[in-house]
């Protein structure tokens, strides 16, 4: 800005330079005015030529390929319609000579020359006749299956486009038989898409290369010729822009495309045609280029009259400004007011530099103390990184604190995520206050219930454990005093050798646990005890208390919890894994209590933060809350009204009962009875009776060998047509079919 500044300031004093500019710029806008407006116009006439011709072209493609689709059509009208057809359909057991006649008689269309196939579909009995393959009883036979994919979605006549089951593509034709008033079957007729679309060829020329698209009402690609400039892709966005206009420009793959477009009525089908408007306005291009290069050339001219004259009323000055030494820039300075500000400017930009790596500098040292916690870092680039880094720092006696807020579940549970951002960062702020006089230290909060502090004494006179935890205690004390809150504190020993950190991190972590056994508000120091039973206290304790609280035996699961607490409290066991049982005792119970309908149970996240006996007082409390929910749901009126209905329906699902006679067996209104269950199960009454059902005849047909229609009035049906409808709607599979799949299992 003070290059564009000083320049126009010194230029538009002079009358040359102004005069100069004023020729230019009225040159510039004068021819590219012209240029633009004479482009535009003829752009403007060269689309409207070209409408009409094209959208008319479109119209004679759309007719060739719909009077053959029509042509289908009414084959296929005539198919269903004949007597042949009906008798397929109709008849239960496949008849030779009828399914020769219907095989003979749709071999009569001329399938080799027009169409790939013809089908009549069997929808209730899978069965299918075709005019080159014969006759099939199931359609898993066939060569490709790729067109019933279609049939359960089409109800009277549909066009499909898609792909064979070899990954060809196809353009099937799809008739409905409806026979009775529900539909019995279909005519399938798979057209060969090298006839349909054989008259489609777009006009090119040498110059102009034109493409053709067309698209189903889904905008699938149904045939594409002479596409280069796009993918199927690019014409879906482009398709969705246009919307129903019969024309638009757009920019496709960073090329121009002049898009003529319409709707089949009859198909859904879109055809597309775009030419690169770049071909058709070629001659046009090179007339705006030719008025784009003079105005250039007119303003190139400006510019460098106005730069040689400055140049030359400038050198007087280019002197002085090399005076200032290496801060050179690449703008002159008028005057010594000007010279002034270049060196006012040069001292904040250093000012401002200055700042910016004074305050990148902490955040760079938590990284690589981060880095180096959990082993992220080569030797080499720690200490590389570390001299950079931490130049006034020794290189041994490092202690690192770990800051926990005591109970911190409890305490965190009544305030909001920025007030314990708050109390976590006026923490930090009083240690940082507090030490930083005696000590060099580096805060880093990567634990939720508090935060690391790495310290090394400035002083050798500080150099000593007992000093460092004198500091800590009066640390942990000024903040209970002032922010009421209690904190434990665990730090590691001495560590002389800063690529060995991470153990001290370790060790801090370990230390901070030792209030499970000693209580809050203290500072520990790390002790490498051995454990008498190191992890011989296993996860059973969560599933006997979970099978006590089942069967309604809270005090049997509340002796389970002291026993578990009796044995932690002998302190065979370290606080990591006396917690780590507790926590999965804890999760355990947690989802026992959401199963029982009680959600309002969230994982309790500071059980590692609490003394073991407050949580032994939380376990009690919840073991004790979990039972009454367990309680009050066994005696609530819902579940024992569903208890009777449900033995209700066990005993008399082979009679002729619905869901009158359970709701009554119980004096209820089928409303209260459906609600019950819903509440209970999530399922009504009818569901439920229905699946035992079926259920029941299943295990019939697997084990006995009764008929269908005696297994129906054995569970309950009186109509086998219905026990197959529901056996069906239930497995997806007939009664008949699923003993086959059942024996053949067997075998």
């Amino acid at each position: 800005m003070n290059r564009i500044r000083f320049w126009t300031k010194y230029s538009l004093a002079n009358t040359h330079t102004r005069l100069a500019i004023l020729l230019t710029l009225t040159i510039f806008v004068t021819v590219t005015a012209t240029g633009l407006i004479s482009y535009n116009v003829s752009k403007n006439v060269l689309k409207s030529e070209i409408n009409q011709p094209e959208m008319q072209s479109l119209m004679i493609n759309q007719d060739q390929i719909e009077n053959l689709i029509k042509k289908a059509d009414r084959i296929a009208i005539e198919i269903l319609f004949n007597q042949f057809t009906n008798d397929f359909l109709k008849s239960e057991n496949v008849s030779y000579s009828n399914t020769t006649n219907l095989i003979a008689y749709l071999s009569s269309f001329k399938v080799s020359e027009n169409y790939k196939s013809i089908y009549v579909y069997d929808i209730p009995n899978q069965k299918i006749v075709s005019s080159n393959g014969g006759f099939v009883s199931d359609p898993a036979y066939l060569s490709d299956t790729s067109w019933l994919h279609d049939t359960e979605t089409v109800d009277n006549m549909a066009i499909v486009n898609g792909q064979t089951d070899s990954g060809s593509s196809r353009v099937t034709l799809y008739r409905s038989i409806v026979i009775n008033g529900k539909k019995a079957g279909m005519v399938i007729i798979d057209l060969k898409p090298d006839v349909l679309f054989a008259g489609l060829r777009p006009q090119l020329s040498d110059s102009v290369q034109k493409s053709l698209v067309i698209t189903d009402d889904k905008q699938n690609l149904v045939y594409a010729f002479s596409a280069p400039h796009t993918n199927s892709g690019s014409i879906h966005s482009i398709l969705s822009q246009i919307g129903q206009q019969g024309y638009a420009e757009k920019n496709i793959d960073g090329q121009k495309m002049m898009f003529f477009h319409l709707t089949s009525p009859y198909t859904g089908w879109k055809y597309v045609s775009y030419i690169p408007s770049d071909q058709l306005l070629e001659n046009m291009g090179i007339i705006r280029t030719i008025v784009w290069t003079l105005s250039l050339l007119f303003v190139a001219i400006g510019i460098i009259s106005i730069v040689y004259y400055n140049h030359k009323a400038f050198k007087p000055l280019k002197r002085m400004q090399q005076l200032l030494g290496k801060y050179k820039k690449d703008y002159m300075k008028a005057d010594l007011l000007d010279i002034e500000k270049f060196a006012s400017k040069m001292i904040e930009d250093h000012s401002l530099m200055t700042r910016q790596i004074r305050e990148s500098v902490p955040e760079s040292r938590k990284r690589l103390i981060e880095s180096i916690f959990f082993r992220k870092i080569s030797l080499s680039e720690m200490r590389h990184r570390w001299e950079l880094h931490f130049p006034d720092w020794n290189k041994d006696f490092f202690i690192a604190a770990n800051m926990n807020i005591d109970q911190y579940g409890e305490w965190s549970k009544h305030l909001g995520d920025s007030d314990v951002r708050l109390f976590k960062f006026a923490m930090q702020n009083m240690s940082e206050e507090m030490l930083s006089k005696t000590y060099h230290l580096v805060i880093m909060e990567n634990v939720e219930e508090g935060f690391i502090i790495l310290l090394q004494p400035m002083h050798e006179e500080h150099e000593t454990l007992e000093t460092t935890i004198e500091h800590l205690n009066k640390l942990r004390s000024e903040i209970q005093r002032l922010l009421k809150l209690s904190v434990t504190i665990g730090i590691s020993h001495p560590i002389s050798d800063y690529a060995k950190l991470h153990v001290g991190y370790r060790q801090s972590l370990s230390a901070v646990q030792c209030r499970f056994f000693a209580g809050y508000g203290q500072v520990h120091l790390f002790a490498d005890y051995v454990y008498e039973e190191p992890g011989s206290l296993n996860d059973r304790w969560s599933d006997e208390i979970l099978a006590q609280l089942g069967a309604g035996k809270l005090n049997a699961a509340q002796s389970e919890i002291s026993e578990l607490f009796n044995m932690i409290s002998s302190r065979k066991y370290s606080p990591s894994e006396s917690l780590g049982v507790l926590e999965h005792v804890q999760l355990k119970l947690e989802q026992l209590a959401i199963r029982n309908g009680d959600d309002g149970y969230a994982m309790y996240p500071g059980l590692s933060t609490m003394h073991a006996d407050d949580i032994r007082q939380h376990f009690l409390c919840l073991l004790d809350n979990i039972n009454r929910g367990i309680e009050q749901k066994l005696t609530s009126k819902p579940s024992v009204m569903v208890s009777k209905m449900v033995d209700y329906m066990e005993r008399h699902y082979k009679d002729n009962i619905g869901v009158k006679e359970i709701a009554d067996s119980v004096g209820a209104s089928i409303y209260s009875a459906n609600q019950w269950f819903k509440q209970e199960s999530s399922q009504t009454v009818f569901d439920y009776l229905t699946k035992m059902r079926l259920e029941k005849a299943k295990c019939l047909l697997e084990t006995t060998d009764y008929k269908v229609f005696e297994i129906a009035l054995m569970v309950g049906y009186q109509n086998e047509n219905s026990f197959i409808r529901a056996f069906r709607n239930y497995t997806k599979i007939t009664p008949g079919k699923y003993r086959e799949l059942g024996s053949f299992e067997q075998r």
